[in-house]
């Protein structure tokens, strides 16, 4: 049974547009890796920095795998855009 992963993200204040560009990139390499059948970035109406990423993989470990893929330097220049850490949880039918 497929796992679905929601991930929200509020990015600092005049860092929005950068995040929403740092996390398209993401997406297109997310939706590459093996077991993912999907992945969406989303951006709130009244918050144009709060971000939430959708993704549907076989798998956690699936999910696991893909992150490692990313160098660590990727996810550190991510982290200063935002401002606290990002929330996410695994969730099933």
């Amino acid at each position: 049974m497929p796992v679905t992963r929601i991930n929200e993200l509020q990015a600092l204040p005049g860092q929005g547009d950068a995040l929403w560009e740092r996390l398209q990139s993401f997406v297109r390499r997310i939706v590459a890796s093996p077991g993912c059948h999907s992945c969406q970035l989303l951006r709130a109406d009244d918050d144009p920095g709060r971000l939430v990423v959708i993704e549907v993989w076989d798998n956690t470990e699936a999910h696991k795998a893909a992150l490692k893929t990313f160098p660590p330097e990727v996810f550190a220049d991510t982290l200063r855009l935002l401002a606290g850490p990002p929330a996410g949880r695994f969730y099933r039918e």
